[in-house]
């Protein structure tokens, strides 16, 4: 009589088993199925932070400059591109150009204007090698394209801007 129930009891005991290490293996090539691929890209700012200020007291003894370009103020904001997404990223992903970032003046009207950026400086670049910083703020003021080369899920860019205002700022 212990014989068998030795045998019912390893039987069960072995199909528990099976099924215990069927069940995960099921659920997760279910989900894998079913989850879609993204690839998406987060872009986030960081308020302005005023760095440097000519004020009235020195405006007649002391010219400010960055990089030779004359300036009454100097600010900073931080760009953080996040991919979001749960694929990578590669330069081929971005076949209709380079990512733009166009900074803006808050003003009370409608019209806003575009100050010039003096500098972008990559904080962090996820160790990508070969991405692609260029500012165009020569001729079209406040614009910045960045062309990342790679990103991995979860890889993030920081990079800080420096402008020459203390106007309040907003990022398209």
């Amino acid at each position: 009589m212990s014989q068998k129930e030795t045998k019912v009891g390893t039987r069960a005991q072995l199909i528990i088993a099976l099924i215990s290490a069927l069940i995960p293996v099921v659920i997760t090539l279910t989900l894998r199925i079913f989850e879609k691929d993204t690839k998406e890209i987060s872009i986030y700012y960081t308020e302005p932070k005023q760095i440097l200020a000519n004020t009235s007291a020195l405006e007649d003894h002391v010219d400010l400059y960055y990089d030779s370009i004359k300036t009454e103020n100097i600010s900073s904001l931080q760009l953080i591109f996040i991919n979001s997404g749960n694929k990578f990223l590669a330069k081929e992903d971005f076949a209709d150009g380079p990512i733009e970032i166009v900074i803006k003046t808050v003003s009370n009207s409608d019209e806003s204007r575009l100050p010039s950026v003096l500098d972008v400086v990559k904080i962090d670049d996820a160790k990508q090698r070969n991405s692609k910083l260029n500012i165009t703020s020569r001729d079209n003021l406040g614009i910045i394209e960045y062309m990342p080369s790679l990103m991995n899920p979860d890889d993030r860019v920081f990079m800080e801007v420096y402008v020459p205002t203390s106007e309040e700022l907003f990022v398209t």
